[in-house]
């Protein structure tokens, strides 16, 4: 006699398909004159996540791979240039439940910076960067809107002689952040991606302005057009001067399904 058994019912196993997701593949930069200027391509693990990033630039020597790898409460990057005389570069990011804890920084695998991050009772961030002896080099202090984007971030350095500098992000669209953006300018792209983080910026600027606190003046004002495929994803980016309109980048977006 054969006697089956069964430790639960079908009625428990989950038959419903994994959801695909679609993701940047590719990115192009081109120049006012319809240059290409930098081409970036894009990988992904299993689980969706960023795992390898190729930029190809017009100055050869800025070639280079990022690989990415994951564990509990931690990402750790590792950007490998073409040209052997450049250093190795490795970033090592610490989250916990309540968001970002800390970054570190090497140069061939010696700490260069150590970044803690701290978060406001009025729901703004900081990070401090210092070496690894403790000396405090600079502080980045985030204003987010009440939907969770990027309003407004203040570069304060401890040296009196370096230029304070204040960035302003404004008129958000709806859509879905694009892996292309000036916010990426004022934290790290990868952290936006990992919902542990809790820097999940979810809309794109189409105002941008950075200003030095020193002398008030602009050192970029820029206004951005976007285009958008029927899943609300950017598939180009217009970059224009605020002030005359004139172009200065054409970036495109190319997505996959995983």
């Amino acid at each position: 006699m054969l006697l089956l058994s069964c430790s639960k019912d079908d009625g428990d196993v989950d038959h419903t398909p994994l959801q695909k997701v679609s993701l940047t593949v590719k990115s192009i930069y081109k120049d006012a004159g319809g240059n290409i200027t930098l081409t970036n391509e894009y990988t992904y693990d299993s689980q969706k996540r960023m795992k390898t990033h190729k930029a190809i630039n017009k100055n050869p020597q800025l070639n280079a791979i990022t690989t990415y790898d994951y564990e509990n409460g931690k990402i750790t990057s590792i950007k490998d240039y073409d040209d052997p005389s450049k250093p190795l570069e490795k970033k090592i990011y610490f989250y916990n439940a309540n968001g970002m804890v800390k970054e570190e920084e090497y140069i061939n695998n010696v700490l260069k910076y150590i970044i803690e991050w701290y978060h406001r009772s009025d729901g703004g961030k900081e990070r401090r960067i210092k070496n690894p002896s403790g000396h405090l080099f600079e502080t980045w202090y985030y204003r987010f809107t009440s939907s969770g984007n990027i309003q407004r971030v203040v570069l304060d350095y401890t040296d009196n002689a370096d230029d304070d500098t204040e960035y302003i992000f404004s008129n958000y669209d709806t859509k879905k952040r694009s892996e292309v953006s000036y916010l990426n300018a004022v934290l790290p792209s990868l952290l936006m991606q990992i919902e542990g983080t809790k820097l999940s910026i979810q809309n794109n600027p189409q105002t941008f302005a950075q200003k030095s606190l020193v002398t008030g003046g602009y050192l970029i004002n820029s206004k951005i057009e976007y285009t958008y495929n029927i899943k609300d994803q950017v598939t180009q980016m217009k970059i224009f001067r605020a002030h005359n309109n004139d172009l200065v980048y054409n970036i495109t977006l190319e997505y996959q399904d995983f």
